[in-house]
């Protein structure tokens, strides 16, 4: 059990409780906790909810780690909005009373003067020169070729050469383009008329008349069969829940107790997780019943929406049965603020 010097204090510590916290849970959710102490190790503090006294031993943000209905106290069920007040308890003013009170460890008196310093010795005598290298160096690589140089100005003209002899006469030219043609001349008489020809082919088929008045309707068919009863619905039943902050390994980050039977479905992708940041390298957490991992949701890294996985068949769950999502074992900082909606049918 905690000693008394491991009891930690805040002034004024006061919040609610964010869900209804049952008779023998062992984890309470809280809507504020930057009031209260910051504890580690075996350091703990004490609240009041009602007349329930209750042990803090581990503080997670907003889900916390208690001992319930301790000094004689009885567990309760506590509703969602009950007050939660850190309080000092009879047990601790009894166990500080016995053990007395260690007084101050006194001052640490001034450093004494620091001693002389010790003369430098003489100077010991140089040893021989050694002998002189004959190795000749690598000769080192041919530097890189500089930059062509500028193009020189163009030299003078030549002097003009003298002039060639006359050339040959060239061909004689083409023939000139022939004269208009000259007036035409007077129209000659009118021939006989020529034979009848022969008939030319049959014209179109002409419009379509107007369409005659409609006949009487026949009298109606029988009725048909009626169909088979549609397949009645199913009730859906939601499990959602938001986890501030980043998870320790292992952690435990949600719990509630079934209310009625219902079965989680089958296919991974009605169910949803994801997280506000991408873990840094992949991460599995995983959906209990009764302490057996029945759903695994996966983030790969750099991933910040999960795969879920559900086995075949979906796990089965019984009014009273406790559900509870447990993080990721190892821990990944980078892993924060993870929503999660899991569902079944009714």
């Amino acid at each position: 059990m905690p000693g008394f010097t491991d009891y930690k204090f805040a002034n004024a510590a006061q919040t609610v409780l964010a869900q209804d916290l049952d008779a023998s849970n062992t984890y309470l959710k809280v809507v504020a906790y930057s009031a209260f102490p910051t504890i580690t190790g075996t350091e703990f503090f004490t609240i009041r909810i009602n007349d329930e006294l209750i042990r803090v031993t581990s503080v997670n943000n907003y889900v916390w780690t208690v001992v319930r209905g301790i000094e004689g106290t009885t567990q309760q069920y506590h509703v969602k909005g009950s007050q939660v007040t850190q309080i000092v308890t009879k047990q601790w003013l009894n166990d500080i009373s016995a053990s007395g009170v260690t007084g101050p460890t006194g001052y640490t008196g001034p450093t004494g003067l620091t001693g002389p310093t010790g003369y430098v010795g003489e100077t010991g005598p140089k040893g021989p020169t050694g002998d002189i290298g004959v190795a000749t160096g690598v000769t080192g690589y041919t530097g890189p070729t500089g930059p062509t140089g500028d193009t020189g100005p163009t030299g003078p003209t030549g002097i003009t050469g003298v002039t060639g002899p006359t050339g040959d006469t060239g061909p004689t030219g083409p023939t000139g383009i022939t004269g208009p043609t000259g007036i035409t001349g007077p129209t000659g008489d009118t021939g006989p008329t020529g034979p009848t020809g022969i008939t030319g082919p049959t014209g179109d088929t002409g419009p379509t008349g107007t369409t005659g008045p409609t006949g009487i309707t026949g009298p109606m068919g029988p009725t048909g069969f009626t169909g088979p009863a549609g397949v009645t619905g199913l009730g859906i039943y939601d499990i959602a829940a938001e986890v501030a902050g980043s998870p320790s390994a292992g952690q435990t980050i949600f719990t509630m107790r079934a209310k009625r039977s219902f079965t989680f479905s089958s296919t991974g992708s009605d169910h949803a997780v994801e997280a506000k940041t991408a873990p840094t390298n992949a991460a599995a957490m995983y959906l209990q019943v009764n302490g057996a991992g029945v759903i695994t949701a996966t983030f790969s890294a750099g991933n910040s929406v999960a795969v879920v996985t559900v086995p075949s068949p979906p796990a089965d769950v019984v009014a009273g049965d406790l559900i509870g999502v447990v993080a990721p074992n190892p821990s990944d900082p980078a892993l924060v603020d993870i929503y999660f909606t899991f569902t079944g049918s009714v």
